[in-house]
Protein backbone atom coordinates (compact mmCIF):
# COMPACT_ATOMS: atom_id res chain seq x y z
CA UNK A 1 0.00 0.00 0.00
CA UNK A 2 1.10 3.46 -0.80
CA UNK A 3 2.35 5.55 2.13
CA UNK A 4 0.28 8.74 3.04
CA UNK A 5 2.86 11.33 1.89
CA UNK A 6 2.84 10.13 -2.02
CA UNK A 7 -0.86 9.16 -1.85
CA UNK A 8 -1.12 12.99 -1.25
CA UNK A 9 0.90 13.94 -4.05
CA UNK A 10 -0.47 11.82 -6.54
CA UNK A 11 -3.74 13.40 -5.72
CA UNK A 12 -3.05 16.57 -6.10
CA UNK A 13 -1.10 15.88 -9.17
CA UNK A 14 -3.66 14.17 -10.96
CA UNK A 15 -6.54 16.91 -9.25
CA UNK A 16 -4.41 19.51 -10.77
CA UNK A 17 -3.35 17.91 -14.03
CA UNK A 18 -4.70 19.49 -17.53
CA UNK A 19 -5.94 15.73 -17.80
CA UNK A 20 -8.78 16.80 -15.30
CA UNK A 21 -9.00 20.45 -16.18
CA UNK A 22 -10.52 19.30 -19.73
CA UNK A 23 -12.00 16.28 -18.35
CA UNK A 24 -14.11 18.90 -15.54
CA UNK A 25 -14.60 21.44 -18.43
CA UNK A 26 -16.14 19.59 -20.72
CA UNK A 27 -18.35 17.59 -18.54
CA UNK A 28 -19.64 20.82 -17.06
CA UNK A 29 -20.86 22.06 -20.55
CA UNK A 30 -22.21 18.83 -21.66
CA UNK A 31 -24.35 19.29 -18.08
CA UNK A 32 -25.09 22.77 -19.22
CA UNK A 33 -26.63 22.40 -22.29
CA UNK A 34 -29.69 20.51 -20.67
CA UNK A 35 -32.27 23.02 -19.79
CA UNK A 36 -32.96 21.30 -16.54
CA UNK A 37 -36.45 23.53 -16.33
CA UNK A 38 -38.19 20.88 -18.88
CA UNK A 39 -37.13 17.89 -16.15
CA UNK A 40 -33.96 16.27 -14.88
CA UNK A 41 -34.33 12.81 -16.23
CA UNK A 42 -31.72 14.22 -19.27
CA UNK A 43 -29.28 15.16 -16.36
CA UNK A 44 -29.59 12.22 -14.55
CA UNK A 45 -29.08 9.95 -17.53
CA UNK A 46 -26.11 12.02 -18.59
CA UNK A 47 -24.49 11.51 -15.23
CA UNK A 48 -25.44 7.96 -14.99
CA UNK A 49 -23.86 7.09 -18.41
CA UNK A 50 -20.55 8.87 -17.08
CA UNK A 51 -20.74 7.38 -13.58
CA UNK A 52 -20.19 3.87 -16.12
CA UNK A 53 -17.62 5.64 -17.91
CA UNK A 54 -15.23 6.56 -14.87
CA UNK A 55 -16.36 4.26 -12.27
CA UNK A 56 -16.95 1.01 -14.25
CA UNK A 57 -17.65 -2.08 -12.28
CA UNK A 58 -16.47 -0.24 -9.21
CA UNK A 59 -19.79 1.44 -8.88
CA UNK A 60 -23.31 -0.17 -8.24
CA UNK A 61 -26.14 2.55 -9.13
CA UNK A 62 -29.77 2.87 -7.70
CA UNK A 63 -32.40 5.01 -7.19
CA UNK A 64 -33.17 7.32 -4.21
CA UNK A 65 -36.40 9.31 -4.20
CA UNK A 66 -36.20 11.24 -7.23
CA UNK A 67 -32.35 11.17 -7.80
CA UNK A 68 -29.51 8.55 -8.56
CA UNK A 69 -27.32 6.61 -5.69
CA UNK A 70 -23.88 5.32 -6.20
CA UNK A 71 -21.88 3.12 -4.35
CA UNK A 72 -18.09 2.73 -5.16
CA UNK A 73 -16.25 0.41 -3.40
CA UNK A 74 -16.78 -2.10 -0.60
CA UNK A 75 -18.38 -1.88 2.47
CA UNK A 76 -20.04 1.38 4.57
CA UNK A 77 -19.37 4.27 2.24
CA UNK A 78 -16.25 6.33 4.31
CA UNK A 79 -18.07 9.21 2.98
CA UNK A 80 -21.46 10.12 1.72
CA UNK A 81 -21.36 13.21 -1.06
CA UNK A 82 -24.93 14.59 -1.73
CA UNK A 83 -25.52 17.14 -4.56
CA UNK A 84 -28.58 18.93 -5.22
CA UNK A 85 -28.64 19.14 -9.11
CA UNK A 86 -31.20 21.12 -10.67
CA UNK A 87 -30.49 25.19 -10.75
CA UNK A 88 -32.61 27.34 -10.33
CA UNK A 89 -33.09 30.41 -12.89
CA UNK A 90 -33.95 30.32 -16.42
CA UNK A 91 -31.46 28.44 -19.05
CA UNK A 92 -28.97 29.76 -21.22
CA UNK A 93 -26.87 28.36 -24.00
CA UNK A 94 -23.43 27.78 -22.09
CA UNK A 95 -20.49 29.18 -22.97
CA UNK A 96 -16.31 28.83 -22.02
CA UNK A 97 -13.92 31.72 -22.11
CA UNK A 98 -10.25 30.12 -21.14
CA UNK A 99 -10.85 28.59 -18.07
CA UNK A 100 -14.30 30.55 -17.08
CA UNK A 101 -17.52 28.56 -18.01
CA UNK A 102 -20.70 30.31 -18.15
CA UNK A 103 -23.99 28.55 -17.99
CA UNK A 104 -26.88 27.94 -15.58
CA UNK A 105 -25.91 25.85 -12.64
CA UNK A 106 -22.61 26.65 -13.85
CA UNK A 107 -21.74 27.93 -9.98
CA UNK A 108 -24.53 25.82 -8.48
CA UNK A 109 -25.32 21.90 -9.27
CA UNK A 110 -23.97 21.37 -12.45
CA UNK A 111 -20.35 22.11 -10.97
CA UNK A 112 -21.00 20.05 -8.12
CA UNK A 113 -22.04 17.15 -10.23
CA UNK A 114 -18.79 17.19 -12.16
CA UNK A 115 -17.01 17.15 -8.96
CA UNK A 116 -18.64 14.19 -7.29
CA UNK A 117 -17.73 12.61 -10.80
CA UNK A 118 -14.09 13.88 -10.93
CA UNK A 119 -13.62 12.39 -7.22
CA UNK A 120 -14.90 9.09 -8.51
CA UNK A 121 -12.80 8.82 -11.43
CA UNK A 122 -9.93 10.16 -9.05
CA UNK A 123 -10.72 7.27 -6.74
CA UNK A 124 -10.75 5.17 -9.47
CA UNK A 125 -7.56 5.68 -11.37
CA UNK A 126 -6.08 5.26 -7.46
CA UNK A 127 -7.68 1.57 -7.92
CA UNK A 128 -6.81 1.01 -11.55
CA UNK A 129 -3.00 2.78 -11.51
CA UNK A 130 -1.36 2.49 -8.64
CA UNK A 131 -3.59 -0.25 -7.02
CA UNK A 132 -4.54 1.90 -4.29
CA UNK A 133 -8.10 0.49 -3.04
CA UNK A 134 -10.29 3.34 -2.79
CA UNK A 135 -12.42 4.39 0.35
CA UNK A 136 -15.97 3.36 0.03
CA UNK A 137 -18.01 6.69 -1.39
CA UNK A 138 -21.50 6.99 -1.86
CA UNK A 139 -22.62 9.52 -4.17
CA UNK A 140 -26.32 10.94 -4.30
CA UNK A 141 -27.51 12.91 -6.83
CA UNK A 142 -30.60 14.23 -5.88
CA UNK A 143 -33.27 15.98 -8.30
CA UNK A 144 -36.67 17.43 -7.73
CA UNK A 145 -36.60 16.84 -3.74
CA UNK A 146 -34.84 15.53 -0.73
CA UNK A 147 -33.26 12.28 -1.37
CA UNK A 148 -34.34 9.36 0.32
CA UNK A 149 -32.85 5.94 2.20
CA UNK A 150 -29.34 7.42 1.87
CA UNK A 151 -26.54 5.21 3.83
CA UNK A 152 -24.89 6.57 6.92
CA UNK A 153 -21.67 8.07 7.12
CA UNK A 154 -20.36 11.55 7.51
CA UNK A 155 -21.84 13.32 4.50
CA UNK A 156 -20.20 16.25 2.80
CA UNK A 157 -22.85 18.39 1.14
CA UNK A 158 -21.57 20.29 -2.22
CA UNK A 159 -22.75 23.44 -2.55
CA UNK A 160 -21.28 26.38 -4.07
CA UNK A 161 -19.48 27.45 -0.65
CA UNK A 162 -16.43 29.13 -2.81
CA UNK A 163 -13.93 26.24 -1.40
CA UNK A 164 -14.68 26.74 2.08
CA UNK A 165 -16.25 24.54 5.20
CA UNK A 166 -19.50 25.40 6.44
CA UNK A 167 -20.98 23.05 9.26
CA UNK A 168 -24.40 24.69 9.66
CA UNK A 169 -27.26 25.50 7.21
CA UNK A 170 -29.41 28.30 7.73
CA UNK A 171 -33.42 27.31 8.47
CA UNK A 172 -35.70 28.20 5.14
CA UNK A 173 -39.43 29.02 5.20
CA UNK A 174 -40.91 29.04 1.57
CA UNK A 175 -44.09 31.97 1.48
CA UNK A 176 -47.00 32.42 -0.89
CA UNK A 177 -49.09 35.59 -0.23
CA UNK A 178 -52.61 35.79 -2.62
CA UNK A 179 -53.96 39.57 -3.05
CA UNK A 180 -57.78 39.34 -4.32
CA UNK A 181 -60.23 41.83 -5.28
CA UNK A 182 -59.90 45.13 -7.49
CA UNK A 183 -57.58 46.71 -4.96
CA UNK A 184 -54.86 43.54 -5.25
CA UNK A 185 -52.29 45.19 -6.27
CA UNK A 186 -52.46 48.22 -4.29
CA UNK A 187 -52.18 45.72 -1.00
CA UNK A 188 -49.01 44.00 -1.94
CA UNK A 189 -46.71 46.94 -0.91
CA UNK A 190 -47.79 47.51 2.22
CA UNK A 191 -48.00 43.66 2.95
CA UNK A 192 -44.64 43.21 1.42
CA UNK A 193 -43.13 45.52 3.20
CA UNK A 194 -44.45 45.04 6.81
CA UNK A 195 -43.08 41.67 5.99
CA UNK A 196 -39.44 43.04 5.68
CA UNK A 197 -40.04 45.07 9.19
CA UNK A 198 -40.60 41.52 10.62
CA UNK A 199 -37.90 39.90 9.10
CA UNK A 200 -35.73 42.78 10.44
CA UNK A 201 -36.63 41.77 13.58
CA UNK A 202 -35.96 38.38 12.91
CA UNK A 203 -32.20 39.32 12.70
CA UNK A 204 -32.10 41.54 15.12
CA UNK A 205 -33.35 38.46 17.69
CA UNK A 206 -30.57 36.04 15.97
CA UNK A 207 -27.94 38.93 16.85
CA UNK A 208 -29.00 39.14 20.35
CA UNK A 209 -29.53 35.77 20.94
CA UNK A 210 -28.44 33.39 18.67
CA UNK A 211 -26.79 30.21 18.60
CA UNK A 212 -22.81 29.95 18.47
CA UNK A 213 -21.60 33.01 17.74
CA UNK A 214 -19.14 32.03 15.17
CA UNK A 215 -21.83 30.96 12.97
CA UNK A 216 -23.38 34.50 12.18
CA UNK A 217 -26.35 33.61 12.10
CA UNK A 218 -27.86 37.56 12.23
CA UNK A 219 -25.87 38.12 8.67
CA UNK A 220 -27.96 34.71 7.07
CA UNK A 221 -31.35 36.07 8.50
CA UNK A 222 -32.65 37.14 5.12
CA UNK A 223 -35.86 38.28 3.40
CA UNK A 224 -35.93 37.67 -0.50
CA UNK A 225 -38.94 38.49 -2.44
CA UNK A 226 -38.56 36.14 -5.48
CA UNK A 227 -42.05 36.52 -7.57
CA UNK A 228 -45.22 38.58 -8.01
CA UNK A 229 -47.68 37.85 -10.56
CA UNK A 230 -45.06 37.26 -14.12
CA UNK A 231 -42.55 38.68 -12.63
CA UNK A 232 -39.83 36.34 -11.23
CA UNK A 233 -38.09 32.95 -11.81
CA UNK A 234 -37.75 31.32 -8.57
CA UNK A 235 -38.59 32.16 -4.82
CA UNK A 236 -35.32 32.62 -3.49
CA UNK A 237 -33.88 34.30 -6.66
CA UNK A 238 -34.33 37.98 -6.25
CA UNK A 239 -36.42 39.19 -8.82
CA UNK A 240 -34.88 41.41 -11.92
CA UNK A 241 -38.05 43.32 -13.19
CA UNK A 242 -41.52 44.25 -11.99
CA UNK A 243 -43.54 46.23 -14.78
CA UNK A 244 -46.58 48.20 -14.12
CA UNK A 245 -48.97 50.53 -15.83
CA UNK A 246 -50.77 53.36 -14.40
CA UNK A 247 -53.90 54.62 -15.50
CA UNK A 248 -54.51 58.15 -14.49
CA UNK A 249 -57.97 60.38 -14.75
CA UNK A 250 -57.47 63.70 -14.43
CA UNK A 251 -57.05 67.52 -16.03
CA UNK A 252 -53.21 67.65 -15.43
CA UNK A 253 -50.57 68.15 -17.99
CA UNK A 254 -49.32 64.88 -19.04
CA UNK A 255 -45.58 65.71 -18.43
CA UNK A 256 -46.23 67.54 -15.05
CA UNK A 257 -47.63 64.66 -13.61
CA UNK A 258 -44.68 62.70 -15.18
CA UNK A 259 -42.57 64.85 -13.40
CA UNK A 260 -44.57 64.93 -9.63
CA UNK A 261 -43.94 61.33 -10.34
CA UNK A 262 -40.58 61.14 -10.86
CA UNK A 263 -39.38 63.56 -7.74
CA UNK A 264 -41.70 60.71 -5.39
CA UNK A 265 -39.71 58.10 -7.20
CA UNK A 266 -36.75 59.68 -6.66
CA UNK A 267 -37.12 60.73 -3.08
CA UNK A 268 -37.94 57.36 -1.58
CA UNK A 269 -35.07 55.63 -3.59
CA UNK A 270 -32.62 56.78 -0.92
CA UNK A 271 -34.70 55.19 1.70
CA UNK A 272 -34.52 52.38 0.08
CA UNK A 273 -30.64 52.26 -0.62
CA UNK A 274 -30.00 53.02 2.79
CA UNK A 275 -31.38 49.47 4.26
CA UNK A 276 -29.64 48.06 1.35
CA UNK A 277 -26.42 48.22 -0.69
CA UNK A 278 -26.79 50.54 -4.26
CA UNK A 279 -25.64 48.60 -6.96
CA UNK A 280 -26.24 51.44 -9.76
CA UNK A 281 -22.76 51.91 -10.63
CA UNK A 282 -21.13 49.01 -8.74
CA UNK A 283 -18.90 46.83 -11.25
CA UNK A 284 -19.47 43.47 -11.88
CA UNK A 285 -15.45 41.95 -11.22
CA UNK A 286 -16.23 39.07 -13.22
CA UNK A 287 -17.94 40.95 -16.21
CA UNK A 288 -16.41 44.48 -16.07
CA UNK A 289 -20.72 45.67 -16.87
CA UNK A 290 -22.45 47.59 -13.87
CA UNK A 291 -24.51 45.32 -11.35
CA UNK A 292 -27.34 47.08 -11.85
CA UNK A 293 -27.73 49.96 -14.42
CA UNK A 294 -30.57 51.71 -13.25
CA UNK A 295 -33.36 51.18 -10.44
CA UNK A 296 -35.93 52.82 -12.57
CA UNK A 297 -37.87 54.00 -15.98
CA UNK A 298 -40.99 55.84 -16.27
CA UNK A 299 -42.41 56.34 -19.68
CA UNK A 300 -45.91 58.42 -20.58
CA UNK A 301 -48.02 55.87 -22.78
CA UNK A 302 -50.78 58.45 -25.15
CA UNK A 303 -54.42 57.63 -25.07
CA UNK A 304 -57.86 59.23 -26.00
CA UNK A 305 -59.26 57.37 -22.98
CA UNK A 306 -56.72 58.47 -19.92
CA UNK A 307 -53.36 59.14 -19.13
CA UNK A 308 -51.23 55.88 -18.96
CA UNK A 309 -47.94 55.81 -17.24
CA UNK A 310 -45.68 53.04 -17.50
CA UNK A 311 -43.07 51.86 -14.73
CA UNK A 312 -40.58 49.65 -14.62
CA UNK A 313 -38.85 48.93 -11.90
CA UNK A 314 -35.59 46.81 -12.31
CA UNK A 315 -33.41 44.58 -9.92
CA UNK A 316 -30.22 42.22 -9.91
CA UNK A 317 -31.65 38.69 -10.00
CA UNK A 318 -29.04 36.51 -7.39
CA UNK A 319 -29.95 34.18 -4.08
CA UNK A 320 -31.65 36.72 -2.19
CA UNK A 321 -28.97 35.49 0.65
CA UNK A 322 -26.35 37.51 -0.92
CA UNK A 323 -26.58 40.70 0.23
CA UNK A 324 -24.53 43.12 -1.74
CA UNK A 325 -25.32 41.27 -5.37
CA UNK A 326 -29.04 40.41 -5.04
CA UNK A 327 -31.60 43.10 -5.22
CA UNK A 328 -34.82 42.47 -5.36
CA UNK A 329 -37.33 44.47 -8.11
CA UNK A 330 -39.89 43.25 -5.97
CA UNK A 331 -38.95 44.70 -2.76
CA UNK A 332 -37.96 48.31 -4.17
CA UNK A 333 -41.13 48.33 -6.16
CA UNK A 334 -43.49 47.90 -2.94
CA UNK A 335 -41.30 51.30 -1.27
CA UNK A 336 -41.55 53.30 -4.66
CA UNK A 337 -45.61 52.43 -5.00
CA UNK A 338 -46.35 52.82 -1.33
CA UNK A 339 -45.09 56.09 -1.59
CA UNK A 340 -47.28 56.55 -4.62
CA UNK A 341 -50.25 55.54 -2.65
CA UNK A 342 -49.45 57.75 0.04
CA UNK A 343 -48.87 60.82 -2.42
CA UNK A 344 -52.46 59.94 -3.79
CA UNK A 345 -54.04 60.53 -0.96
CA UNK A 346 -53.35 64.20 -1.30
CA UNK A 347 -55.05 64.66 -4.37
CA UNK A 348 -58.94 63.72 -4.10
CA UNK A 349 -59.78 64.51 -7.68
CA UNK A 350 -57.45 62.19 -9.67
CA UNK A 351 -57.95 58.85 -10.42
CA UNK A 352 -55.82 56.18 -10.64
CA UNK A 353 -55.83 52.64 -11.39
CA UNK A 354 -52.50 50.23 -12.01
CA UNK A 355 -51.90 46.98 -13.34
CA UNK A 356 -48.83 44.65 -13.60
CA UNK A 357 -48.01 44.25 -16.99
CA UNK A 358 -47.73 40.66 -18.81
CA UNK A 359 -50.15 40.12 -15.88
CA UNK A 360 -53.55 38.36 -16.28
CA UNK A 361 -56.83 39.66 -14.29
CA UNK A 362 -57.27 38.02 -10.95
CA UNK A 363 -55.29 37.14 -7.68
CA UNK A 364 -51.66 38.13 -7.41
CA UNK A 365 -49.61 36.21 -6.04
CA UNK A 366 -46.57 37.20 -3.90
CA UNK A 367 -44.04 34.22 -3.63
CA UNK A 368 -41.22 34.70 -0.87
CA UNK A 369 -38.40 32.80 1.06
CA UNK A 370 -36.89 33.57 4.64
CA UNK A 371 -33.71 32.49 5.95
CA UNK A 372 -33.19 32.44 9.42
CA UNK A 373 -31.32 30.93 12.59
CA UNK A 374 -31.81 30.28 16.31
CA UNK A 375 -33.62 31.24 18.25
CA UNK A 376 -36.28 31.24 15.65
CA UNK A 377 -37.68 27.85 14.31
CA UNK A 378 -39.92 27.43 11.13
CA UNK A 379 -42.97 27.57 13.00
CA UNK A 380 -42.91 30.79 14.66
CA UNK A 381 -41.52 32.43 11.46
CA UNK A 382 -44.36 30.98 9.77
CA UNK A 383 -46.26 32.22 12.56
CA UNK A 384 -44.46 35.76 12.64
CA UNK A 385 -44.97 36.30 9.27
CA UNK A 386 -48.61 35.20 8.06
CA UNK A 387 -49.36 38.23 11.19
CA UNK A 388 -47.27 40.50 9.36
CA UNK A 389 -48.93 40.32 5.93
CA UNK A 390 -52.36 41.38 8.28
CA UNK A 391 -51.25 43.99 9.35
CA UNK A 392 -49.60 44.88 5.83
CA UNK A 393 -53.30 44.95 5.32
CA UNK A 394 -54.38 47.17 7.95
CA UNK A 395 -52.04 49.81 6.95
CA UNK A 396 -53.54 50.02 4.10
CA UNK A 397 -56.62 50.57 4.98
CA UNK A 398 -55.20 53.06 6.93
CA UNK A 399 -53.31 54.95 4.18
CA UNK A 400 -56.39 55.20 1.64
CA UNK A 401 -58.82 54.80 3.94
CA UNK A 402 -60.74 51.58 1.74
CA UNK A 403 -62.21 48.90 3.76
CA UNK A 404 -60.69 45.69 2.33
CA UNK A 405 -61.77 42.12 4.10
CA UNK A 406 -59.48 40.61 5.66
CA UNK A 407 -59.46 37.06 3.19
CA UNK A 408 -58.18 39.51 0.93
CA UNK A 409 -54.91 38.35 2.16
CA UNK A 410 -54.17 34.99 2.05
CA UNK A 411 -50.95 33.95 3.37
CA UNK A 412 -49.35 30.00 2.31
CA UNK A 413 -46.60 28.02 2.90
CA UNK A 414 -45.09 26.00 0.05
CA UNK A 415 -41.65 24.28 0.14
CA UNK A 416 -39.00 24.89 1.21
CA UNK A 417 -39.69 24.49 4.71
CA UNK A 418 -36.40 23.69 6.67
CA UNK A 419 -35.38 24.14 10.46
CA UNK A 420 -31.82 25.52 11.05
CA UNK A 421 -29.29 22.36 10.82
CA UNK A 422 -26.12 22.41 12.89
CA UNK A 423 -25.01 18.58 12.82
CA UNK A 424 -22.11 17.38 14.88
CA UNK A 425 -19.08 17.83 12.64
CA UNK A 426 -16.39 18.27 14.81
CA UNK A 427 -13.80 15.41 13.54
CA UNK A 428 -14.98 15.83 10.06
CA UNK A 429 -13.74 19.30 10.11
CA UNK A 430 -10.87 18.55 11.01
CA UNK A 431 -10.43 15.73 8.13
CA UNK A 432 -11.15 19.07 5.93
CA UNK A 433 -8.54 20.73 7.55
CA UNK A 434 -5.84 18.49 6.99
CA UNK A 435 -6.78 18.05 3.77
CA UNK A 436 -6.70 21.41 3.02
CA UNK A 437 -2.92 22.19 4.57
CA UNK A 438 -2.44 19.09 2.21
CA UNK A 439 -3.75 20.91 -0.65
CA UNK A 440 -1.39 24.11 0.71
CA UNK A 441 -4.90 25.98 0.69
CA UNK A 442 -5.54 28.41 3.27
CA UNK A 443 -7.83 27.59 6.02
CA UNK A 444 -10.85 29.55 7.24
CA UNK A 445 -13.24 28.79 10.32
CA UNK A 446 -16.58 26.97 9.15
CA UNK A 447 -19.65 28.77 9.90
CA UNK A 448 -22.83 28.68 8.56
CA UNK A 449 -24.22 27.87 4.84
CA UNK A 450 -27.17 29.96 3.73
CA UNK A 451 -28.31 28.81 0.46
CA UNK A 452 -30.02 25.59 -1.14
CA UNK A 453 -29.05 22.62 -0.46
CA UNK A 454 -30.11 18.71 -0.48
CA UNK A 455 -29.60 18.29 3.18
CA UNK A 456 -32.66 18.25 4.60
CA UNK A 457 -32.88 14.39 3.37
CA UNK A 458 -29.68 13.44 5.14
CA UNK A 459 -29.50 14.97 8.35
CA UNK A 460 -30.58 13.13 11.54
CA UNK A 461 -29.39 14.84 14.24
CA UNK A 462 -26.57 12.60 14.71
CA UNK A 463 -24.95 12.33 11.41
CA UNK A 464 -21.47 14.75 10.88
CA UNK A 465 -22.18 16.67 8.02
CA UNK A 466 -20.53 19.77 6.65
CA UNK A 467 -21.12 21.84 3.70
CA UNK A 468 -18.10 22.64 0.56
CA UNK A 469 -18.14 23.00 -2.86
CA UNK A 470 -16.45 25.11 -6.08
CA UNK A 471 -18.31 27.96 -7.04
CA UNK A 472 -19.58 31.25 -5.03
CA UNK A 473 -23.67 31.58 -4.29
CA UNK A 474 -23.62 35.14 -5.25
CA UNK A 475 -23.06 34.05 -8.77
CA UNK A 476 -25.67 31.08 -8.67
CA UNK A 477 -28.67 32.26 -10.48
CA UNK A 478 -27.38 35.66 -12.19
CA UNK A 479 -27.48 36.40 -15.74
CA UNK A 480 -23.72 35.73 -15.75
CA UNK A 481 -23.29 32.90 -13.82
CA UNK A 482 -19.93 31.37 -13.96
CA UNK A 483 -16.98 29.15 -12.42
CA UNK A 484 -13.29 28.94 -12.82
CA UNK A 485 -12.46 25.52 -13.45
CA UNK A 486 -9.46 25.61 -11.81
CA UNK A 487 -11.85 26.55 -8.66
CA UNK A 488 -13.46 22.85 -9.52
CA UNK A 489 -9.87 20.87 -9.45
CA UNK A 490 -9.28 21.99 -6.37
CA UNK A 491 -11.76 21.00 -4.44
CA UNK A 492 -11.27 17.77 -6.24
CA UNK A 493 -7.97 17.40 -4.54
CA UNK A 494 -9.47 18.46 -1.25
CA UNK A 495 -12.42 16.49 -1.57
CA UNK A 496 -10.40 13.45 -2.41
CA UNK A 497 -7.93 13.95 0.22
CA UNK A 498 -10.83 13.81 2.38
CA UNK A 499 -12.60 11.18 1.21
CA UNK A 500 -9.37 8.69 1.16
Amino acid sequence: MMSPAPLASFVLERARSDLYGAYCRNRLVELLEIDAASGCDALLRLIQHEVREVAGGLARIGSTGTGLIVQAGEGDPHRVLVVDVPAPGPHFVPRSTGDRVFGRGAAGGAAQAVLALAVLKLLGELRTRIHEPPAPVAVVFAAGGPPADVPAGPAVILVPSGGAVHRAQAGCVGVRVSFSGERALELYPFVAQAMEVESSRFQTESQARGGPPDLAWDALTQLNFGRLGPFGSHPALACERVSVRVRIQAGANPERIAMRMSEVLDATLPEYTRRRSDLVGQIDPMTGEPKLRRHYALSFEPARDALYYRIDVFGRRAYGACVGEADSAIAKAAFIFAALLRVARNFPNVRAEAALIEGRAGPIDLEAVQWFGPPHDAASIRRRLTAAAHSGLAQYHQISGRAVPRDAVRVEFPAPQQEPMHAPSGALADVFRAAFETAGVPWTAPSAWAGPSAAAGVADGGRPMVFFGPGRLERAGTDHECIEVPEIQQALAILTLAAL
